[in-house]
């Protein structure tokens, strides 16, 4: 089995996770916010499985493929957890969303990430590869860095203050990979 078809498997976890939870243990007093929250802690997760790859191309060359994969699931679950909250939490009141987005500075980061994640998932071909050309494509895609920083400040921001440890763990992680990045470059 290829990497990318591994890293689409990997997809299917969180989604059999989600039909499980529904289906068995229930998903909470409020299942709408259980199922938005899942998909975006998932978004974030693939994000960060996305800055993973990097360090681990040193030795193991043959992930390469998986990185690109991983991030339009990023993608994904970040698109699945904006619809979810627009279409079925808001049911597409415009006007109570913007209220949102202006009021809750969480809500403002995380749409600030999905407006970064857009133009990454659209040029993640070969093709807009070759027509933006490789350095050019590349310095787009070094956004993936602020927006996981934000991503993770939006994830911590959004949490209650006894439940930090999941958005620590994710910014943790974030921060020893730009780390390395970073010290590597130097």
């Amino acid at each position: 089995m290829s990497v990318r078809k591994a890293a689409w498997g990997l997809a299917l976890v969180p989604l059999l996770w989600l039909a499980g939870k529904a289906w068995f243990f229930g998903l909470g007093a409020n299942p709408i916010e259980a199922v938005i929250r899942f998909q975006g802690d998932w978004a974030l997760r693939f994000l960060v499985l996305t800055l993973c790859v990097t360090p681990l191309l040193r030795w193991y060359p043959r992930l390469a493929p998986a990185r690109r994969t991983l991030g339009l699931l990023a993608f994904f679950f970040a698109l699945s957890h904006l619809l979810l909250y627009v279409g079925i939490d808001k049911f597409f009141a415009w006007d109570e969303l913007w209220r949102d987005i202006v009021k809750r500075r969480y809500i403002t980061i995380g749409m600030l990430v999905f407006l970064m994640l857009i133009p990454l998932a659209v040029t993640s071909t070969n093709g807009w590869v070759k027509r933006l050309g490789f350095v050019a494509w590349k310095r787009l895609h070094r956004l993936v860095w602020p927006i996981a920083f934000l991503a993770c400040l939006h994830f911590a921001l959004m949490i209650k203050f006894y439940a930090y440890g999941e958005p620590m763990l994710y910014t943790g992680i974030f921060l020893i990979l730009a780390g390395l990045r970073f010290h590597r470059r130097a």
